[in-house]
């Protein structure tokens, strides 16, 4: 369900896996991002340098078998708002 609402909501290729990252190359932006998600509930870590190559800042996201659709979607439209 995850990959079908990020290819709608046009944020990204999905990984494979239930670690999923989405590029966002801003380190504030990222920082931002994860900030508002969390302030909504959603555990979305930055990924920023040194960990990654500067310009290639992303959020972390994991996935769980638990997660229900609803919540899915919840996380792909508070994502879509946030960048």
């Amino acid at each position: 369900h995850y990959k079908s609402c990020l290819a709608e909501a046009d944020l990204g290729t999905p990984a494979f896996g239930w670690i999923q990252t989405l590029l966002l190359n801003n380190p504030a932006k990222t920082k931002e991002a994860s900030i508002s998600l969390r302030q909504q509930g959603f555990d979305v870590r930055p990924i920023l340098p040194p960990t990654v190559k500067a310009g290639s800042e992303r959020l972390r996201i994991c996935l769980h078998a638990f997660n229900t659709h609803e919540q899915i979607n919840q996380l792909i439209k508070a994502i879509s708002e946030s960048r």
